[in-house]
């Protein structure tokens, strides 16, 4: 007994091979559009920050520099005190 018939097994490779062809086109476009958002935000960032070396020179040389978009967070809680708090919920299980 064959499981797909001859009609079935073509348009079963049609789809396969239309599937395909959209899969690798819907890559390619949204590829494109992530790429070109992303230069335009990279190039929006480099002028901003152009403007503002512009008129704060000093900026790069002081101590907390306000150009870093990275966040200088300290802990809340000390890595010891949150171990042992840590034992001593399981002690008290």
């Amino acid at each position: 007994m064959k499981l797909l018939s001859y009609t079935s097994r073509i348009q079963l490779r049609y789809f396969m091979i239309l599937f395909g062809i959209f899969s690798i086109l819907f890559y390619v476009v949204l590829n494109w559009n992530v790429l070109r958002n992303v230069d335009e935000v990279l190039h929006n960032r480099k002028i901003n920050l152009l403007a503002y070396l512009e008129a704060n020179p000093e900026a790069p040389f002081q101590g907390d520099n306000p150009i870093s978009n990275i966040p200088k967070k300290k802990a809340i809680v000390p890595i010891i005190s949150a171990a042992s708090r840590c034992g001593a919920i399981i002690s008290n299980l």
